[in-house]
C-alpha cells in the first residue's frame, strides 16, 4: 500500500512551523534565566554559596548555550519543508523546479492557504537549503 501524497493543510503546517519558532524562543529565554542565576550567585560575594554554586550554575548556563542557535532545529525545519514541497509536487505532478520552488508553490496553494511563517522559521529554512519567498514571511512574534 502506497502512502498518498497529501501535504499538511496550511493550518497544520503553520502550527508545526510556529511550534519550532516557540522552541527556539523558549530556549533563548531559558539561557537568559540560567545566566541571571549565575550572575546572582557571583554577586552574592559570600564564599560558601559561591564555592557550592558557581560551578553548577556555570555548567547549567553552558548546557543552555548548547541548545541555542540554529543547529538544533534545522533538521526538523528541513523535514517539514521537504514534506510540504515533495508531497505537494507529487500531488500536483510538478516535476520541474527546485525544492524551494516547490515549497513556495505549496505555500501559495496549500489547502486553507496561503501559508505564512515567521522570520525565525524562514532563517532556519534557509540554513537547511530552502529559500522562502518574502511574501510568505511575517515578523517574529
Amino acid at each position: 500500500m502506497s502512502i498518498s501524497n497529501t501535504p499538511l493543510t496550511a493550518t497544520e503546517f503553520e502550527y508545526l512551523a510556529n511550534n519550532i519558532v516557540s522552541q527556539v524562543q523558549t530556549v533563548g529565554v531559558a539561557e537568559g534565566l540560567a545566566q541571571s542565576g549565575l550572575h546572582y550567585v557571583v554577586l552574592l560575594q559570600v564564599d560558601a554559596p559561591e564555592v557550592d554554586l558557581v560551578n553548577p550554575f556555570a555548567d547549567q548556563l553552558t548546557r543552555m548555550e548548547g541548545l541555542t542557535g540554529t543547529s538544533n532545529w534545522r533538521e526538523v525545519a528541513n523535514s517539514l519543508n521537504y514534506h510540504g514541497a515533495t508531497r505537494y509536487a507529487a500531488l500536483m505532478s510538478i516535476q520541474t523546479g527546485t525544492l524551494s520552488d516547490k515549497l513556495n508553490a505549496y505555500f501559495t496553494n496549500a489547502v486553507g492557504g496561503p501559508i505564512q511563517v515567521y522570520q525565525t522559521y524562514s532563517t532556519l529554512s534557509a540554513l537547511s537549503g530552502y529559500t522562502i519567498d518574502p511574501g510568505h514571511v511575517i515578523p517574529d512574534p
